[in-house]
């Protein structure tokens, strides 16, 4: 909202990259359209739910602190000064900022695609360095090792015969419990006496 009025997103067709009038907060609600559109066609592929919450996470403080200027005004220094408040203030390591900076890249590369934003903007934008380690006191992600394989098996009689059944999958295939979960009896086909599984989309598909 601006001034007790309700914030007036301009249909693409009204303008273009050249018009100072396209502000942050339209950005980044007109990328979320366009992510939001785009994972429910992936559900929908998938027959399943996807998620968006990277997205969020990482347009929620560029628009808390720039929503209201223009995307011309959003300049690498700018950049890193989002950069910086996530390391400071929101308690991200070096490696989550570097992330959420280049998902605010993405969405910066998509309007130009759009012509919402003039081309000059992203392409200064990517001039931004990633965080290197021990810059701006940024912490590293501390190193998860895995369970011991006797706590796991310890764990295996306190459960019931279907979660058992799962983990004991897991231990044998190193499937991850997304993929477990998913998994269907139409997924496994037979080959010369041994189970495939073939799941109708991953990761790596799109």
């Amino acid at each position: 909202r601006s001034r007790g009025r309700p914030l007036r997103i301009v249909p693409t067709s009204q303008r273009s990259a050249a018009s100072c009038s396209f502000l942050i907060v339209q950005l980044c609600a007109e990328y979320w359209e366009h992510v939001s559109q785009r994972e429910a066609q992936l559900a929908e592929q998938a027959g399943r739910a996807t998620k968006r919450a990277q997205e969020f996470y990482a347009l929620r403080p560029l628009r808390e602190h720039f929503g209201k200027l223009p995307v011309e005004g959003f300049t690498p220094a700018r950049l890193i000064a989002y950069r910086t408040d996530l390391v400071k203030h929101r308690g991200h390591n070096r490696r989550m900022a570097n992330r959420r900076v280049q998902q605010v890249l993405s969405a910066f590369k998509w309007a130009a695609s759009r012509d919402l934003v003039p081309l000059d903007v992203y392409t200064r934008l990517t001039t931004v360095e990633p965080l290197a380690r021990g810059e701006e006191g940024a912490r590293e992600s501390q190193k998860k090792n895995p369970v011991p394989d006797g706590a796991v098996l310890a764990t295996l009689r306190h459960l019931t015969p279907r979660l058992a059944t799962m983990v004991f999958v897991q231990i044998v295939t190193a499937m991850r419990p997304k993929e477990l979960v998913e998994l269907r009896g139409g997924d496994l086909v037979r080959v010369r006496g041994r189970l495939t599984y073939q799941p109708r989309d991953h990761k790596n598909a799109h």
